[in-house]
């Protein structure tokens, strides 16, 4: 095996976000430490489940609806993960480099 020139990443660094704004993820704090996330959070599942057992709801519309969303915001989504990827202040000295 040949060594590498670059040192290993220490994987103790916070993420960029945390790091900026000193908090944890919400998902990662206790509800009682994320008092506007939860609420919401909770209030838009009860929000999916109510539609979905709406009678006569039109859920082949809305499921082709989601996915054609998906399908349209998916190359812009995929175009600023490679540019986030290859973003040194983010990830650091080793960026995706082409083959």
């Amino acid at each position: 095996m040949r060594a590498s020139s670059t040192p290993p990443r220490s994987h103790s660094r916070p993420p960029l976000r945390s790091a900026v704004l000193s908090l944890k993820h919400s998902l990662h704090r206790k509800p009682a430490d994320a008092k506007s996330f939860y609420p919401v959070h909770c209030g838009l599942i009860v929000v999916a489940a109510g539609l979905v057992l709406t009678p006569n709801a039109p859920l082949g519309l809305l499921t082709n609806a989601v996915q054609t969303l998906a399908g349209v915001l998916l190359p812009s989504a995929t175009v600023f993960l490679v540019l986030l990827c290859n973003d040194k202040a983010v990830l650091g000295p080793g960026p995706i480099r082409a083959p």
